[in-house]
């Protein structure tokens, strides 16, 4: 998943987002197939964007596109083992940061995202959307379908729909792309521990790195 040169963000792409998010899209999954914080990760303290407890020694910043299959398979696969062990019996915490490259849907969730997280339910709401993941733009992430995620978790609805569209949201976002390309992430997952780039690692690469910048 390599991201263009010409990540373009702003007004431009924000109002195209919101047009694509109102189209017809394919058959969504039931929000109760959401998965839910407590399932995955039980036990583990969440704070906004951070997972994890706040005095953890070590800081993993994970750099993710929504739409992204890698991600989604990421999140399955070593995300589970990450948070059982690094991140329950803190030795680090993981901070998620937006990369949203892939198009007008990807910032469509990102922006939800940011609705989730002014309710303290990102973390759920990432488990619903990957849960919920299609093809790239196909309406599998529209706002409607993002909205049905929040309804099915709970959330204020008003509230979250509102978070959406607020105008600090899209500048949000942006800046979590642009701090992306400033430290040379062009992919996801890409996972930053110490200044070290990690790409899609797996856990025993990223345990190493946690181990490493804890020593030091």
């Amino acid at each position: 998943m390599i991201s263009g040169i010409a990540l373009v963000a702003g007004a431009g792409i924000i109002a195209v987002a919101m047009l694509v998010a109102a189209r017809p899209g394919p058959t969504s999954v039931p929000a109760s197939l959401a998965p839910p914080v407590a399932g995955m990760f039980a036990g583990v303290a969440t704070n906004g964007f951070a997972l994890g407890r706040a005095d953890a020694p070590v800081t993993i910043d994970l750099y993710e596109d929504f739409q992204c299959p890698a991600c989604k398979r990421w999140g399955e696969t070593v995300f589970p083992e990450l948070a059982a062990n690094e991140l329950k019996q803190g030795q680090a915490r993981i901070v998620f940061h937006d990369f949203a490259f892939l198009g007008p849907e990807s910032l469509i969730a990102a922006r939800a995202g940011h609705a989730a997280a002014n309710q303290g339910r990102f973390w759920d709401l990432w488990a619903a959307i990957y849960a919920a993941q299609g093809p790239e733009n196909s309406g599998a992430l529209n706002q409607a379908k993002l909205v049905e995620l929040a309804r099915g978790l709970g959330l204020d609805i008003d509230q979250f729909t509102a978070d959406m569209a607020v105008a600090a949201a899209g500048p949000a976002v942006d800046a979590s792309i642009a701090r992306a390309h400033e430290l040379g992430v062009n992919s996801t997952p890409t996972i930053i521990v110490d200044g070290r780039l990690l790409v899609g690692a797996g856990y025993e690469d990223i345990a190493a790195a946690v181990a490493n910048a804890a020593a030091n």
